[in-house]
């Protein structure tokens, strides 16, 4: 570990965790989890460029969702209280959640003082990370943000989840949004249709 990233470290576990563990969240690694026994879960992430240096790091926050019907869909398995970032239903950058909605990573620097980059990383997760993680308290508000027109990075997943849990009418629409548009490969295209068959919908011809 390089004196930057113990750095980053040393200020994470003492001013940003103590919140997130009243909150019942659990800590692994950069993970801080919140697991409810029912199967869904929220996540903040920390990760990492793969460009950083001793000299160097820089650094992005992922605020995540995640539904047990989507791993079962993408891994044919539950991981649980151990699941992923990469395989949540929905995944934000914390610079996509203020006002500007763009991508945002901080940097602290070897002989630079990075309290101001540590303030604004702390105010940022207080001011837009704990809010957007607190409007989810049940599966159902994951379904509702899912419904509600937002689009993974996993449109088959979230179709199969949709659908299955009662969403009928967002789960077609967003298949046949899909399956209209006019860059559409064909793998994708049966799969689409594959799955529209798996779960019983008459697609218009």
């Amino acid at each position: 570990m390089t004196n930057l990233h113990a750095a980053f470290a040393a200020y994470v576990k003492q001013n940003i965790w103590p919140e997130f563990k009243q909150l019942g969240y659990k800590k692994s690694g950069n993970n801080f989890r919140f697991y409810n026994s029912s199967g869904w879960g929220k996540m903040l992430q920390f990760q990492f460029s793969h460009w950083n240096s001793e000299q160097e790091a820089r650094f992005t926050v992922n605020v995540s969702f995640y539904l047990p019907e989507v791993a079962q869909y993408l891994l044919k398995r539950e991981p649980g209280a151990t699941f992923s970032e990469h395989i949540c239903i929905v995944r934000k950058r914390l610079g996509n959640l203020k006002p500007a909605k763009r991508d945002e990573w901080y940097t602290i620097q070897e002989g630079v003082d990075p309290t101001p980059v540590f303030a604004q990383l702390s105010a940022d997760i207080t001011q837009y990370a704990l809010p957007f993680l607190a409007t989810v308290d049940s599966q159902e508000d994951i379904f509702s943000i899912l419904a509600g027109g937002y689009k993974s990075y996993y449109i088959p997943a979230q179709i199969n989840a949709m659908y299955r849990a009662g969403y009928h009418e967002a789960a077609i629409r967003m298949l046949a949004d899909d399956l209209a548009r006019t860059n559409l490969n064909e793998h994708y295209q049966a799969t689409l249709l594959k799955l529209a068959q798996e779960l019983g919908i008459q697609l218009a011809a």
